[in-house]
């Protein structure tokens, strides 16, 4: 009896989380569609669990870009201090 509770229950949750996905990408509004924006689940180092993770086209090339300007920032850095002489 308890295994049919179970799993009674595990499928009800899952069918609620898929039906929230779709609610989700229906909401969209036409300025949302045409900015970019979208949302995504991504899992965090440190933790099991996922977090959503929602920005525009622009916010993401930001991200890029300035990722990009700091391992360039971080690669110039190592080098100077291994031609350092002491």
């Amino acid at each position: 009896m308890k295994i049919l509770i179970l799993i009674t229950l595990s499928t009800l949750l899952f069918a609620c989380s898929n039906s929230q996905t779709e609610d989700t990408q229906s909401q969209l509004t036409a300025a949302q569609v045409k900015s970019g924006y979208e949302c995504r689940s991504i899992k965090l180092s440190g933790s099991h669990i996922r977090k959503k993770i929602c920005d525009t086209t622009a916010e993401r090339e930001y991200k890029k870009e300035h990722a990009e300007e700091f391992t360039r920032k971080m690669r110039d850095e190592r080098i100077s201090a291994s031609n350092q002489t002491w």
